[in-house]
């Protein structure tokens, strides 16, 4: 599993490594959560993410894509840097296009300022938010991956004690508050036996 796959997608990027391994106790102290109203992603220039991976998340300069209205997204991590577009639109939160894989891999659009730009933007959440209720994210070569929204949860990290909407998909969960995604969890598959979830977790953010 490379670093690429640990934060963005979401964040956004923080995308599939495998499927989950049957378990939904990652040992985080989730608890059950009063429900919340989220209808976006928050995304200006300028807010920036930390997590501790080691992943930094910042939010450029807003730019239009195709005739949507985008922001564009860096993550940075030991020298690596990923480009990211995303929107939020009144049914969702949207990629754009990116240079980070898996999802630049085979050329799914054209290159802009270094990311690829896909034919169809990809819907990472849905709004408003319905419990149960699946999408497909239909990731460029990729398995389709049906997501929905879980649950109504809390949860601590370093960064503070966050009430969220769980989002779940075929391999991850994460965690959408109201200062954005504060967790991130992948359930990996292993070869010759289970492997333990990856928990990537808030450390702080500046907005």
């Amino acid at each position: 599993m490379t670093n690429i796959h640990l934060l963005l997608c979401t964040l956004f990027l923080l995308t599939a490594c495998g499927k989950k391994n049957g378990t939904t106790d990652n040992g985080s102290g989730e608890t059950a959560g009063p429900a919340i109203n989220i209808s976006s992603v928050p995304m200006r220039p300028g807010y920036t993410w930390v997590y501790d991976s080691g992943d930094t998340i910042r939010v450029g300069a807003d730019t239009v894509i195709n005739g949507i209205a985008a922001c564009q997204v860096v993550k940075t991590n030991n020298g690596g840097k990923a480009i990211s577009y995303y929107a939020n639109r009144t049914d969702g939160f949207y990629l754009l296009g990116t240079n980070a894989k898996p999802y630049a891999f085979g050329g799914n659009g054209f290159y802009a300022d270094s990311a690829i730009l896909f034919n169809n933007p990809i819907l990472l959440a849905k709004f408003p938010v319905t419990l149960q209720k699946e999408w497909d994210t239909r990731v460029p070569l990729s398995k389709n991956d049906l997501r929905k929204w879980a649950s109504y949860v809390t949860i601590t990290t370093k960064a503070g004690r966050f009430n969220c909407i769980k989002l779940s998909g075929n391999h991850i969960d994460e965690y959408y508050s109201l200062k954005g995604i504060v967790r991130i969890v992948n359930y990996v598959d292993c070869i010759t036996a289970p492997c333990p979830p990856v928990v990537t977790d808030l450390v702080s953010y500046n907005f």
